[in-house]
C-alpha cells in the first residue's frame, strides 16, 4: 500500500482553505469510487507504455490490470497522454521521469507528517532558444471526464512544481536565491483526454508566483496545527470525504433550513415553489449528514466503543440455502437435471419458491435464516434522555 501524506498534494486544494479538514478526515474510512479505481488503472497502463513495456496501450484491450479491464476508451485516452509526453521529450537532451516522488521537507514542517506527493511525469530539457535555460515540465494525467481540471492556479500542480524545484536545488535552501541565480522555466501541464473541454492545459509559472505559493503553503500548514478544529465551507468541500459530518458544511444547511421552517411547519401547502425547492435541497443535505453520522457511529461501535443511547443489532434475517450442494443433490433426485435450477448461479430461496409453488416444501429443510450483519439502533433502555417528549 502506498504511503499517504497528511498534508499531501492531492488534497492541498482543500486543507489550504479548510485547516480542520485534516483532523476531520483522518478517521474517515477511505473508500475509492469505481471512477478513482479506473483512473488508477489508466495511470498504470500509461506507465507501462512510457516505460516501454508496451508499444501501444491497445495491445492489452480486454485484459485486466489489478482487476479492472482495459477498454478501447481507456486505451485511446492513455495514448493521447503518452503522445503528449513523447512530444515534450523530442529534445535530444530531454530527461523523462515517471512517478516522481517530491518532498517539501525544505519547508521545515514535518510536525504534522511529512509533506510529499507523486507527480505522474517530469520532463526536463535545455530551452532550444537559450541552452542555458532549463525547461521543467510537470505533467499530471487526469482520466476523469466529468470535471474539467485546469493547470492555472492548481494547488496540486504547484505543490508538485515546488517539490521538483526543491529537488533541483540540492542542498541549497533559499528558493528565491536559486531562482535568481539559475535560469529555470517551470511549466505545469494537465492532460485530460476525456474532458469535454480543453484536453491539455498548460501554465508557465512566474518565479514570483512560485515564491508566493511557498509562503502560502507554509502558512496553511501552520494553520492546520494552530487551528485543527476550524472548518471552512466552500467549493473545496465537493470531494471532501467528511463533508457530510463537517460542522461548517452541515451548519450551513441547517441555517438555511431553519430560515424556512416557519413556512414549512405552519403552511407547507402554500409555500412558494422556490422556497420548497430550497427546503428539498436542504433535506438532501441533512439526509447525507444523518447517513454519515450513523455510519461513523456504527464503525466506532463495531470497534468496541460504546455510544450512550445506541446499540448494534442484527439486520433482518434473510432465507438462504444452508448448503447449495445439498440443494443441487435434492433437485437431481427429484427432477433428473439441473437445467431449471440455475440462471447465472443457483436460484435463491425466493426464486425457487416462486418457480416450484407447492413442490417447494421438498426443499424447506435445506433453508436457514441468517443475518448479513448489524445495524445501528436506538437503545431505549440506556438512552441519555436527549430526545424531546412528543406526548
Amino acid at each position: 500500500m502506498s504511503r499517504h501524506a497528511t498534508l499531501g498534494a492531492s488534497s492541498a486544494y482543500r486543507w489550504m482553505k479548510c485547516p480542520g479538514s485534516i483532523k476531520l478526515t483522518s478517521n474517515i474510512p477511505r473508500q475509492q469510487s469505481i471512477w478513482a479505481i479506473e483512473g488508477t488503472t489508466a495511470h498504470a497502463l500509461a506507465e507501462k507504455v512510457l516505460r516501454g513495456e508496451l508499444l501501444l496501450p491497445h495491445e492489452i484491450v480486454g485484459q485486466e490490470i489489478e482487476g479492472i479491464p482495459v477498454t478501447d476508451e481507456m486505451a485511446n485516452a492513455v495514448m493521447e497522454y503518452c503522445r503528449f509526453v513523447d512530444q515534450l521529450a523530442n529534445h535530444p537532451e530531454s530527461v523523462i521521469q515517471l512517478e516522481v516522488e517530491v518532498s517539501l521537507r525544505k519547508l521545515g514542517f514535518d510536525n504534522y507528517g511529512e509533506m510529499f506527493g507523486t507527480a505522474d511525469c517530469v520532463v526536463t530539457y535545455p530551452d532550444p532558444a537559450d541552452p542555458k535555460r532549463l525547461v521543467v515540465n510537470v505533467v499530471d494525467y487526469k482520466h476523469g471526464a466529468g470535471v474539467p481540471v485546469s493547470a492555472l492556479d492548481n494547488p496540486q500542480l504547484l505543490y508538485y512544481g515546488l517539490g521538483v524545484l526543491y529537488g533541483l536545488m540540492g542542498r541549497r535552501r533559499d528558493l528565491k536565491k536559486f531562482l535568481d541565480d539559475e535560469q529555470v522555466e517551470l511549466r505545469l501541464c494537465i492532460v485530460q483526454p476525456r474532458s469535454p473541454e480543453a484536453r491539455v492545459s498548460q501554465w508557465i509559472v512566474a518565479s514570483e508566483v512560485m515564491l508566493q505559493f511557498e509562503r502560502d503553503l507554509l502558512a496553511a500548514a501552520k494553520t492546520v496545527l494552530r487551528e485543527p478544529n476550524r472548518t471552512v465551507a466552500g467549493d473545496h468541500c465537493r470531494f471532501c470525504p467528511a463533508k457530510d459530518i463537517c460542522p461548517a458544511h452541515v451548519n450551513t444547511a441547517m441555517t438555511v433550513w431553519g430560515k424556512g421552517m416557519d413556512n414549512l411547519v405552519h403552511d407547507p401547502m402554500s409555500m412558494p415553489a422556490e422556497a420548497l425547492s430550497q427546503a428539498l435541497q436542504q433535506c438532501v443535505q441533512l439526509d447525507k449528514a444523518i447517513t454519515a453520522f450513523r455510519r461513523i457511529a456504527q464503525i466506532r461501535m463495531e470497534d468496541g466503543e460504546p455510544i450512550p443511547g445506541w446499540k448494534l443489532e442484527p439486520t433482518r434475517p434473510t432465507r438462504i440455502w444452508a448448503d447449495e450442494s445439498l440443494v443441487k443433490s435434492r433437485w437431481l433426485e427429484l427432477y433428473g437435471n439441473t437445467h431449471d435450477l440455475y440462471l447465472d448461479k443457483i436460484l435463491t430461496v425466493a426464486q425457487l419458491q416462486k418457480q416450484l409453488g407447492d413442490d417447494f416444501e421438498k426443499f424447506e429443510d435445506l433453508i436457514e435464516s441468517r443475518s448479513s450483519g448489524v445495524k445501528l439502533a436506538q437503545d431505549m433502555d440506556n438512552s441519555l434522555g436527549l430526545l424531546p417528549n412528543l406526548n
